[in-house]
């Protein structure tokens, strides 16, 4: 009895990944203070709350890449969407027992909501054609439905 493996078509498997998305820019503001790890690490975290082009909170942005040294306030992010997310309170005035979102207490607009609902999103820098990220951040569903939002075809490396 014969067996027959099929190769492996090494061009499938890429470290750069195509993808169809929404895109604006933001606009970097004050850090946060953090009560917790960041991202799931024991390392520093840096944790920035976004504002939209016209000023309004929209966000939050945190990094492991990125010092405080390395951004300036009122300096502008290009964002791409990732995906969706929501996130319901429990109990009154608790949304979960361990503060995983910072912005949830921080931002006053938030603290009354029953359900906060926002789109993960990416601060991207560009390199040669391809998209890398910088930070992970969310920015709430209404301030991310009211900007000017770009399609665009994204090469993530």
């Amino acid at each position: 009895m014969t067996t027959h493996v099929a190769a492996l078509n090494l061009d499938l498997y890429s470290p750069i990944l195509p993808f169809r998305t929404q895109k604006c820019t933001m606009i970097l503001g004050n850090p946060l203070e953090r009560t917790i790890n960041c991202l799931g690490s024991e390392g520093r975290c840096l944790t920035v709350e976004m504002n939209d082009n016209a000023g309004l909170r929209a966000g939050v942005i945190e990094s492991l890449f990125v010092s405080q040294h390395e951004y300036e306030t009122g300096d502008q992010c290009e964002l791409i969407a990732i995906s969706k997310g929501s996130l319901r309170k429990r109990e009154p005035d608790e949304y979960t027992p361990i503060k995983l979102f910072e912005e949830v207490d921080a931002f006053p607009e938030l603290i009354d909501k029953k359900l906060y609902e926002f789109y993960n999103v990416l601060w991207i820098e560009w390199k040669d054609g391809i998209a890398y990220r910088k930070a992970l951040g969310r920015v709430t569903k209404e301030a991310w439905e009211r900007q000017d939002l770009e399609e665009a075809d994204i090469l993530l490396g």
